[in-house]
């Protein structure tokens, strides 16, 4: 498979050349952001099936691949709602605020995650 290739855009920037090539860096997430991540978001996601694809190959005869069916996902059907989910009431608990109908969140997306937050509030 071809390598990616990053393009710079002409306009200044305030991230430096290498950063623009290199995209953003990544944060570890620990054990226990993940748990309280999962805890976060249950009100908002089931747990979507793991289905087995029926696909052989020769040369690999043990490969196996399973498809997460995150379509599964109520009132989105995509796995932006466990982002949306956790960023909007991780945010509002650290604040020490409920979500309620008075609460204000903005996206500028009108896909998957836009639905996700709209799903949210």
């Amino acid at each position: 498979l071809p390598t990616p290739q990053a393009t710079l855009s002409p306009s200044p920037s305030k991230h430096s050349k290498q950063q623009i090539m290199n995209g953003p860096s990544l944060q570890q997430v620990t054990i226990t952001a993940q748990q309280n991540a999962q805890k976060t978001i249950k009100p908002y996601t089931i747990r979507t099936p793991l289905i087995p694809l029926n696909f052989k190959r020769p040369d690999l005869p043990h490969l196996q691949i399973y498809l997460k069916l995150e379509t599964h996902q109520p009132g989105v059907g995509s796995f932006k709602i466990r982002g949306a989910s956790n960023a909007i009431v991780s945010r509002i608990d650290n604040n020490n605020n409920d979500l309620t109908k008075d609460t204000v969140v903005i996206t500028a997306s009108a896909g998957n995650m836009g639905q996700g937050v709209a799903h949210v509030c």
